[in-house]
């Protein structure tokens, strides 16, 4: 059996790395992207992949997409497959505004950053015991 697969998606490598490997700590494979149309793509081609993710970080900030609305894509995705796994939104940005948003827009929860260590365990802890989306918010 394949190891439980977490998510990232932003586009500093800096933080990708710094978030895998709070994953892999936690025993999960880490499967990262640095643009969100990229990580779309890949699920439009391996869709079976998406039955394997536990959770997934996802910047809110990026490029070519804003995350709320990656987020959105992969909501319906996880629809589709009949799937529900957590989207974190992840930000630096002021918290107050940025939860609110986040909520707002398809996010389960909010990570601020930089991110500390112990809240994402938390977080990776709840996904991996499958706690219900109302748990998160």
């Amino acid at each position: 059996m394949k190891k439980p697969i977490a998510m990232v998606v932003d586009d500093n490598p800096f933080n990708i790395l710094a978030l895998e490997l709070q994953i892999k700590e936690k025993g999960l494979s880490p499967l990262s992207f640095y643009d969100p149309e990229e990580c779309l793509a890949h699920f439009e081609e391996k869709k079976e992949e998406l039955d394997q993710i536990i959770c997934a970080f996802i910047d809110l900030e990026m490029p070519s997409m804003p995350g709320d609305k990656l987020a959105e894509k992969l909501r319906t995705l996880q629809i589709e497959k009949g799937l529900i796994f957590p989207l974190i939104c992840c930000s630096g940005h002021n918290p107050e505004d940025i939860k609110k948003r986040a909520k707002e827009n398809t996010f389960d929860c909010f990570l601020q950053k930089p991110i500390v260590p112990q809240e994402m365990q938390n977080i990776i802890t709840m996904a991996i015991e499958n706690k219900s989306r109302s748990e998160f918010i």
